[in-house]
């Protein structure tokens, strides 16, 4: 993934800062620095080469990058709209940066335009960025799917009969490696389902009235909608995970490192999908599992 180092601070504040706010969409860099091309997903750092101990922030932000274009300095010094998506007050404090325009005017610029990741949270606000695995072999080798549970006493019957379920699904880390990931979530309030289902059917037991086969399916259609839709956005090859454990994810864990705690058998439930990035040539590539104690984790809140 390409990645692009700011440092800069004009009168309307660090970079950094204004990155997160939306309000820099663009960068200048000399036209043979980069070989960013539109479509490439792009991790924005602060002084990259900075200790971080010694900066307020090192990730700035994950983006997508809008498109890019070659452009003389000459042909924007004087541009004040172009000096604001860029950072700067007006286009005279753009020149104190950039030089003066006459002599420095012949001077191409690499103009890489981007939108940060995060700002996607207004389209998608159940939507939420991480870059920390949390895999688990019981989900890929099929032993939670052929644990016991109420009604079925070999586990779930789709196991070995679906290609998205294990032993057929292919293993996160065969498919999935580049970073970041998006985990996807739409819930369901089940306390309230289980009311309205009382009023309509009283002599119905509590099980009854939770049963999943009467709201379930709505859900997670719900959910696998938002989930294509946000990989249609983003840049090229992303693909929806509609059952992350038979991938071998650990959704449980993955949820609690960024701040959210599941429950079993919950009054408001959480579906979860996960959009990763699919690689180009997965041939040949040896399956990994994790030691969940050796991992640094990132936490980020999710939306409530």
């Amino acid at each position: 993934m390409p990645a692009l180092s700011f440092k800069g601070t004009t009168s309307l504040g660090p970079f950094h800062v204004q990155i997160r706010e939306g309000s820099k969409v663009q960068t200048c860099r000399e036209s043979t620095a980069h070989k960013i091309e539109e479509g490439n997903l792009l991790t924005l750092y602060w002084k990259q080469r900075v200790p971080i101990k010694e900066k307020p922030v090192h990730l700035i932000a994950y983006a997508y990058c809008r498109g890019v274009e070659l452009i003389p300095y000459r042909e924007f010094a004087f541009d004040n709209d172009f000096a604001v998506r860029d950072g700067f007050r007006d286009a005279a404090e753009m020149q104190e940066w950039f030089g003066d325009p006459i002599e420095e005017g012949e001077t191409v610029y690499r103009v890489i335009k981007f939108v940060t990741l995060d700002l996607l949270h207004v389209t998608f606000p159940l939507a939420t960025i991480f870059d920390t695995l949390c895999l688990e072999k019981k989900a890929s080798d099929g032993t939670w799917c052929t644990a016991p549970y109420p009604g079925h006493k070999k586990g779930c019957p789709n196991y070995g009969q679906r290609p998205q379920c294990p032993p057929q699904a292919p293993h996160f880390l065969e498919l999935y490696l580049e970073r970041p990931y998006w985990l996807v979530r739409e819930t369901f309030n089940l306390k309230a389902w289980e009311r309205k289902q009382r009023k309509k059917w009283p002599d119905w037991s509590k099980k009854q009235c939770r049963n999943s086969r009467h709201w379930q399916g709505g859900v997670n259609s719900r959910l696998k909608k938002r989930a294509k839709l946000l990989a249609k956005l983003l840049p090229g090859g992303h693909e929806v995970l509609e059952i992350p454990e038979a991938n071998g994810v650990d959704v449980f864990s993955v949820c609690e490192h960024l701040g959210l705690t599941l429950k079993r058998n919950p009054d408001l439930v959480h579906k979860f999908m996960i959009v990763a990035k699919k690689m180009v040539d997965p041939g040949g590539f040896r399956r990994v599992t994790l030691d969940l104690s050796r991992i640094k984790h990132r936490r980020k809140d999710l939306d409530s």
